[in-house]
């Protein structure tokens, strides 16, 4: 067991304190959040875009608040620390490839569903799972429980820090991986912007909010690793706060693709005549609805109709960039 100084009780107890305070935040943006969740997502069909929703949603805050809740255990020992510590990282990273995938198959609708788009954005996925574990053969578990020289409740926890100063490297490419893997995405997306012709920008709303979101959650993740890499590395910072920052990293990213998401909904229903942007916000996949009494299917590459006569009729969507269901031909 870690037997602290003074200097290691206030940084233990500050610890704990700005976890709480990530909790609160990430619980507040989902209280203001709510309301659009659940007319935007809720009401959608099932699908994996859904499911992948509700995974990166709620999960974070769900480990969280039982995290916060292990912390005050005065019966912690190594070995539990150090389970508890790898089912954090497992749930971290479960969260982490949900909120990859939600950007993974937004990106790929944009590139209207290209197979090598998919193995690039895949192979830094891979890429970063990989040096994610990697990164925590270089960890270790920091047990506190009360004694007889601290016996404040308080003074109880299970964090991570480096097996050694010199391995510390090998502990903060985990969140260099995270901005690499981030950066890849953003820039296909602005790939995609500049290959757009003139003339069909204006009627993709969606691509300006990817694009505009992008560049924010790109420069929050940067900044939330950045820390975490300096927090690491630095030799001055003491062992109690090398981990201080990797709370706020999970929640931040939950926060900021939430916000795409939902912005991207509502760009669905504000242009939802168009429909380049309908098949777009809702992640590529087929969008099925009526209008003037006919069924109609838009998909990434066609949209399919069927008239009065109940016959089936397909028109390349490349036919009809920048039109509306007005302008369809029927």
């Amino acid at each position: 067991m870690a037997t602290l100084n003074p200097a290691q009780v206030t940084q233990v107890v500050g610890t704990k304190y700005y976890n709480l305070a990530t909790l609160v935040v990430i619980l507040y943006d989902h209280s203001l959040t709510f309301d659009t969740e659940v007319e935007k997502i809720w009401s959608q069909n099932r699908s994996l875009p859904k499911s992948l929703w509700f995974v990166f949603r709620y999960i974070t805050p769900i480990i969280q608040i039982t995290a916060i809740m292990a912390d005050q255990l005065t019966t912690w020992t190594h070995g539990s620390c150090v389970g508890w510590l790898w089912f954090r990282f497992v749930a971290d990273e479960i969260v982490t490839v949900a909120t990859s995938a939600i950007l993974i198959l937004r990106i790929w609708a944009l590139f209207e569903r290209a197979r090598w788009i998919m193995f690039v954005m895949l192979a830094a996925l891979l890429g970063q799972i990989v040096v994610t574990v990697w990164a925590w053969q270089a960890a270790t578990a920091a047990p506190i429980v009360p004694s007889r020289e601290s016996p404040h409740s308080e003074l109880t926890g299970c964090f991570p820090v480096p097996k050694s100063s010199d391995r510390s490297g090998q502990v903060a490419s985990l969140f260099i991986s995270l901005l690499v893997l981030d950066t890849v995405l953003f820039l296909l997306t602005i790939l995609r912007a500049f290959r757009l012709p003139a003339n069909r920008a204006p009627s993709v709303p969606v691509l300006s909010i990817m694009l505009r979101d992008g560049v924010l959650y790109l420069i929050m993740i940067f900044v939330v690793n950045l820390a975490n890499v300096l927090l690491i590395q630095l030799p001055g910072v003491p062992l109690g706060l090398k981990a201080l920052n990797t709370e706020f990293t999970p929640n931040v990213t939950v926060i900021m693709v939430s916000r795409l998401v939902l912005n991207l909904r509502a760009a669905e229903k504000s242009t939802a005549t168009n429909l380049e942007s309908t098949v777009l916000s809702n992640l590529g996949e087929p969008v099925q609805f009526k209008h003037a009494k006919l069924e109609i299917q838009v998909t990434t590459d066609q949209v399919t109709y069927v008239d009065d006569d109940q016959s089936r009729n397909t028109i390349a969507l490349e036919e009809l960039q920048g039109y509306n269901l007005n302008m369809l031909p029927i």
